[in-house]
């Protein structure tokens, strides 16, 4: 097992924090555990595992986006305020 105190006391420095003693025993104490835990992971043999870039195996469920005509006229007969080839709203900024 390594020791941590300098690597939690550089964390803490470029975090600008201050800790104390206690904390930073702890703190080491916790990462140690942490590389414990870790240790069994990183022995796994995972060369002929494919990576996992999704949870699913679901490709592009959405439909293609095609341009489609459209009913403009009818567009702007239903919009609030149109004039001059623009649709006109409320100011939002004054």
């Amino acid at each position: 097992m390594k020791d941590y105190g300098s690597a939690v006391a550089n964390a803490a420095r470029a975090a600008k924090i201050e800790l104390k003693p206690e904390e930073q025993e702890q703190l080491t104490k916790e990462l140690a555990l942490f590389e414990q835990w870790l240790e069994p992971l990183l022995a796994v043999d995972t060369g002929q595992t494919e990576p996992l870039l999704h949870s699913h195996r679901a490709v592009n469920v959405l439909r293609e986006d095609e341009p489609a005509a459209g009913d403009r006229e009818k567009l702007q007969q239903e919009a609030a305020s149109f004039s001059e080839g623009f649709y006109r709203i409320p100011a939002i900024i004054e």
